[in-house]
Parts: structure tokens; C-alpha cells; sequence
């Protein structure tokens, strides 16, 4: 288990707990606090190659190297979110289908209202204003746009423009983007038609492209079974409802999961593979 000295960002006590349960040999590994030093940045830079937004490339990286000193080969659990609907921007592509049937008269006001809330409010009590401000500003975007429009900060244009003239590139629209990989007929104005984009663009281009770079910059090579093609066209077979339950993200794994591994682990709130980068602003 990858431990921290943050408890916001620490998952030793769940990992512990799976080990106890199933029995088995439990290692914890300590990520070190602070930020990238300069040699770390400069190696960093050089085996993406490219510019890569991805931060947590960096525990990633560092994973692989303590992880390296005992195995050469080792598995992964990437593509579980990605096939059977594991992030909780699914749920929130409901609520753009649900912010798209408002009547007109009524939208901009209810917008204005929940962006003024999700200004003021304290603490985790903006979220739910703040998601009904965001559904409502997508319903009103195109169908590619409100496909990704959940986990993307920026649209291509503003990209763009952000960047010095001499380093843009023709520009891409997102529409351009979308329709080179198709979501098999499938509307992308849905939770189901952004959940197939998630699987043509994001784990394609960010997850195993950085657990890639970063795994094999330290000679660690990296076996991910859940994208196994009979588990991948099972995945593709389930509708949408079965992954997402309710308020329940990827449902049928955790259903799976809860057979061998104990409940409170399943149901603990969901913990990316992050860092928490604002304390490393000062690095």
C-alpha cells in the first residue's frame, strides 16, 4: 500500500484491512512528501517525451521504483473505471441530461442561483450547487462537448489560445476529437455515450500511457488483466444501469468485490492516485 502522511491522501488502514481479510503478505510503501526535485522534474520531462498533464505521474514513478526493487513484473487495475464505470463523472453525466429538460425560462435563472450558492457556501456544502451549475452550463453545449465536458478543464480553443504562438498547432476542435473515435452509434449526450468516450480517448491517452512511461523508465514491466478482451467485450455487453446502480459507481465490481474483500473497503469513498499538489506549490 502506498502511504502518506497526509490522512486525506493516505489508504493504509483500508489496505490493511484487505490484507488481514484475504490473508495476505502486506508491504506499505512511504511517499515522500515535498515536490519534485530537479533531477526528478528533468527525468520526468524526458521519458513522456511530450507534454503530459498528468500528475500523478510523479507517485507513479516513484511507485515503480520501490516496487522495482523486488519484482520485474507486476499487475495493475487499470481499465476498471474505464470499462465498467468506475468515476463519479457518469453520475454527473445524469445530471446534464437531467439540467438539458429545464425550460428555457427557467435555466439561466437556476444557473445564476447555483453559481451564487457554489460561490458562497461553505466548505464540501457548494458541491451540489456547484455540479448544477456545471450540468447546466453543458446541457447547452454540443453533444461532444457535454460527452467530456465532465472531466475536462479546458476546451481545446481555450488550450489554444493559452499557449505562445509559435508552439500552436492547427487547431483541434473538440467535435474533431470526438468524431475520430466513435462511440459505436451510441449518443454522446448520455452518461453511456460519455462512459464509451472515456474508453477511446482517457485510457488510451493518459492512464496506460503514464503508467507505461513511468513503469518503464525503472525497467518495471506492467500486466493489466482487467483489459483481458474477454473481459473487455463482457464489459462492453452490460448496459449502462447495471454499472451505475443508483448513486453506486461500477456497481457489478463492487458487487464482485464484496465476496472476498469487506464491505467497508467496497463502499469507502473513492480515492484517486493522487498528491496533494497545493502543499507542493512552495517545492
Amino acid at each position: 500500500a502506498v502511504v502518506h502522511d497526509d490522512p486525506a491522501w493516505d489508504e493504509r488502514e483500508a489496505a490493511r484491512t484487505v490484507a488481514r481479510h484475504i490473508g495476505s503478505h502486506h508491504t506499505e510503501i512511504q511517499m515522500p512528501g515535498g515536490g519534485l526535485s530537479e533531477d526528478e522534474l528533468h527525468a520526468l520531462v524526458a521519458h513522456h517525451g511530450d507534454p503530459f498533464a498528468d500528475s500523478s505521474s510523479l507517485p507513479t514513478r516513484r511507485l515503480a521504483r520501490i516496487v522495482r526493487q523486488h519484482v520485474t513484473v507486476a499487475l495493475s487495475g487499470d481499465g476498471g473505471d474505464e470499462l465498467f464505470a468506475g468515476y463519479p463523472r457518469f453520475l454527473q453525466q445524469r445530471w446534464v441530461d437531467a439540467a438539458g429538460a429545464i425550460p428555457s425560462a427557467l435555466r439561466r435563472p437556476t444557473f445564476e442561483l447555483s453559481a451564487t450558492l457554489a460561490r458562497h457556501l461553505p466548505g464540501s456544502s457548494r458541491l451540489v450547487p456547484r455540479r448544477v451549475a456545471r450540468a447546466l452550463s453543458l446541457s447547452q453545449r454540443s453533444a461532444a462537448e457535454r460527452a467530456v465536458g465532465t472531466y475536462v478543464w479546458y476546451w481545446p480553443e481555450e488550450q489554444h489560445t493559452a499557449l505562445v504562438p509559435e508552439l500552436r498547432a492547427p487547431l483541434t476542435t473538440l467535435n474533431d476529437i470526438v468524431a475520430a473515435h466513435s462511440a459505436g452509434g451510441i449518443s454522446l449526450a448520455t452518461a453511456d455515450g460519455s462512459h464509451r468516450m472515456e474508453q477511446h480517448l482517457s485510457l488510451p491517452g493518459d492512464m496506460l500511457t503514464k503508467v507505461d512511461r513511468m513503469t518503464m523508465a525503472e525497467s518495471l514491466e506492467i500486466r493489466p488483466p482487467l483489459l483481458d478482451n474477454r473481459i473487455m467485450a463482457f464489459a462492453a455487453a452490460l448496459p449502462i444501469d447495471r454499472k451505475l446502480e443508483g448513486r453506486e459507481c461500477k456497481a457489478i465490481l463492487r458487487s464482485l468485490a464484496r465476496r472476498w474483500v469487506p464491505a467497508e473497503v467496497v463502499d469507502r469513498k473513492k480515492q484517486g492516485f493522487g498528491l496533494p499538489l497545493v502543499d507542493y506549490g512552495g517545492a
